[in-house]
């Protein structure tokens, strides 16, 4: 049996950031994110398995790809700014209707 859906999200979306992370080739931001891995991992599960973000994360790490193959910078630095944001607000979201309780999570 294959992984779910959500756990596939997750591993394409760890895939995503890696290469982002490599090319800034800082041993510092590689060790922050090595270290946050389970706590991110557990929040993107909750995000991808209730839709929340699934679909707007796809959507624009789509955009983030097509403006950093056109070299723009700027618009890259704009989007991650939104997609991270845009985030912010789903976690927040989990948090206020307790979907992070241990009973949520099991």
């Amino acid at each position: 049996m294959g992984p779910s859906p959500s756990w596939a999200g997750i591993a394409a979306d760890d895939r995503f950031h890696a290469v982002p992370i490599a090319a800034a080739d800082n041993p510092v931001l590689s060790r922050i994110v090595e270290q946050l891995h389970p706590q991110i991992h557990r929040i993107l599960y909750r995000t991808f398995s209730t839709l929340l973000g699934g679909r707007n994360t796809i959507e624009h790490h789509d955009q983030l790809v097509d403006v950093c193959a056109g070299g723009d910078a700027l618009a890259a630095a704009e989007l991650s700014a939104q997609h991270w944001s845009e985030l912010g607000g789903h976690i927040k979201q989990l948090f206020d209707t307790n979907q992070f309780t241990e009973d949520a999570l099991a």
